[in-house]
């Protein structure tokens, strides 16, 4: 296939200097049962779409004549194994009126960019994935030398867990799925397979293990000194833990040295008797009663969800983020760098709050995702933290820590209780 730079620059210099025509779809080759899901161009005659090929170093193209709108080309491309289409380098036999060249059967002048090379396959030149696998690359990539005791014939040192939450058995396959699914953002998170505590996460040097909102771990760096202002008391924030923090700096700070996340309760000192009435929140933020302290706690209310993940079941999302916690870790992106830090321990990040799951609430309620639990903790007007990763178990109570045991009063557990069972939130 086309790497994604050459194929922009060329249809730029072509095909961005034509109108629009009622043509057919232009796409960057034909897989080997004579389809195509790579989209280049929409309503671009044949000719157009075949002079990518040339301008293109010999890479190839391919053009389906059928105007397509969006749902048909979602259904070919995702559930139609894709599109019939036909090869524009296949020969001059099969368009005798386009001035080709002849087949081109090397690599020559084909240039794919990092992390791929050209290869020749059924007889065409294609850029495919070819990550830098050797020991130096590999060890430079693993923050921490882990537990995992598979040795993968020159692929790494073992099994490690990604920033997408999957164990994969090495790096290399890592890099591999990172370079087909052009996901810049997947990276080693540590090494080893995923776990759900840092009880067993090995960080390298300079790392620490941090556990974000769903209890997931992630290695991040705490290395980080916070200035000092001159109003100390301007910027002070309040922690769930009850703790006054001279600004929110300091509070991720210390949530990172203490290995997990510290959610902001309100802004300013923490007060000896606080309720929501005395506190005032930030912009789009609610504020709700912790059951266990009956401290008040800001949070944001006003996200999307998934739909599928309410109180008492997963569902079909559930079960699907379900699948993809491998060996323990969550379903959503969480790279290890330092940068992370801040929005994995401050929980006020809405991009955050769709991440992860399927987790067991402080209610003793399954949820499909952290955004679930939010959201109906929104509903009811009291904190529902994460009890453990994955489903509740009968009989477990609210979860494994001991003041999470207590059992809730009777007025506590009918507020809980008043969501509607089977709504989403969508």
């Amino acid at each position: 296939m086309l790497p994604a730079i050459m194929v922009v620059a060329a249809a730029t210099a072509l095909l961005g200097t034509f109108a629009p025509v009622q043509g057919g779809n232009c796409w960057s080759g034909m897989s080997r049962n004579g389809r195509c899901t790579d989209l280049i161009q929409e309503k671009v005659t044949r000719e157009q779409c075949c002079a990518l090929a040339a301008a293109a170093g010999g890479a190839t193209t391919a053009w389906s004549e059928k105007d397509m709108d969006a749902g048909m080309l979602f259904f070919w491309r995702v559930l139609g194994d894709g599109v019939p289409c036909q090869a524009c380098r296949a020969g001059p036999h099969i368009y005798p009126e386009l001035p080709l060249a002849p087949v081109a059967d090397t690599c020559a002048g084909v240039s794919c960019g990092a992390g791929r090379r050209c290869a020749v396959r059924w007889g065409r030149p294609q850029c495919v994935c070819a990550p830098d696998c050797s020991r130096a690359r590999l060890a430079a990539l693993y923050p921490g030398r882990g537990r995992g005791r598979g040795r993968g014939r020159g692929r790494g040192p073992g099994p490690v867990c990604g920033s997408d939450g999957r164990s994969y058995r090495s790096a290399c396959r890592l890099l591999k799925r990172a370079c087909r699914r052009q996901d810049s953002n997947l990276a080693v998170a540590y090494a080893g397979t995923c776990q759900s505590s840092c009880a067993r996460v090995e960080c390298g040097p300079g790392r620490s293990c941090v556990q974000d909102q769903n209890l997931s771990p992630h290695c991040v760096r705490c290395e980080r000194r916070c200035p000092h202002s001159s109003h100390p008391h301007s910027r002070a924030v309040c922690g769930a833990d009850g703790v006054t923090y001279p600004s929110p700096c300091h509070l991720r700070e210390a949530a990172c040295r203490a290995g997990r996340a510290i959610p902001v309760a309100y802004r300013g000192r923490c007060q000896r008797v606080a309720t929501c009435g005395a506190v005032r929140c930030g912009r789009h933020q609610s504020c709700l009663t912790d059951l266990a302290t009956g401290s008040p706690r800001c949070v944001t209310c006003t996200v999307r969800c998934p739909r599928g993940g309410g109180p008492g079941g997963a569902g079909a999302a559930g079960a699907a983020l379900g699948r993809r916690r491998g060996g323990g870790g969550h379903g959503g992106r969480s790279s290890g760098a330092g940068a992370r830090v801040r929005a994995l321990v401050s929980l006020d990040a809405a991009t955050e709050l769709v991440q992860g799951g399927p987790l067991c609430g402080s209610n003793n309620r399954t949820y499909s995702t952290w955004c679930h639990m939010r959201k109906d903790a929104c509903a009811t007007g009291y904190v529902i933290d994460t009890a453990h990763a994955g489903p509740c178990r009968l009989g477990s109570g609210t979860g494994t820590d001991s003041a999470q045991q207590q059992p809730l009063d009777e007025e506590a557990a009918a507020h809980l209780n008043t969501v509607l069972e089977g709504n989403p939130f969508a």
